[in-house]
């Protein structure tokens, strides 16, 4: 279920740097406008022997970090695609549905508004640590 485990290659990050936005950009996540002011992560990536630039919004980033500690890494560009996988499973909490309805928004309400970035929900191993106490 997880993309992780079907990835055949690894990137290298050669810099990531937090940064508020001085211009306009585009998350390469949920290919929202990051507008000036917001706070993204700047990334390096080395892949296939070409360097490319991965900026991710703050919101995305919150994803990203789910996936990260579900599934021990995710893929650049499919966090989406991998997170709305995983929101679909009656397995996970309805804590994955907000995230994932605001991820295909882009981040925006119904008023376009920019909604708050949310924090991560627990994982399921995290779950299971906290029930075992």
């Amino acid at each position: 279920m997880c993309m992780i485990d079907d990835a055949d290659e690894r990137c290298t990050v050669l810099h990531e740097k937090q940064q508020r936005a001085r211009k306009e950009h585009v998350c390469a996540e949920c290919h929202r406008t990051i507008g000036k002011g917001e706070v993204y992560l700047n990334e390096g990536l080395l892949f296939e022997g070409k360097i490319n630039t991965h900026k991710t919004c703050a919101h995305c980033l919150v994803v990203r970090s789910w996936i990260s500690k579900e599934c021990g890494g995710w893929i650049y560009g499919e966090i989406k695609e991998d997170f709305e996988e995983h929101a679909r499973n009656p397995f996970y909490e309805e804590t994955l549905n907000y995230l994932c309805s605001g991820i295909q928004r882009r981040w925006r309400c119904q008023h376009e508004q920019l909604l708050p970035v949310s924090e991560r929900p627990m994982t399921t191993h995290e779950r299971e640590k906290e029930t075992l106490r």
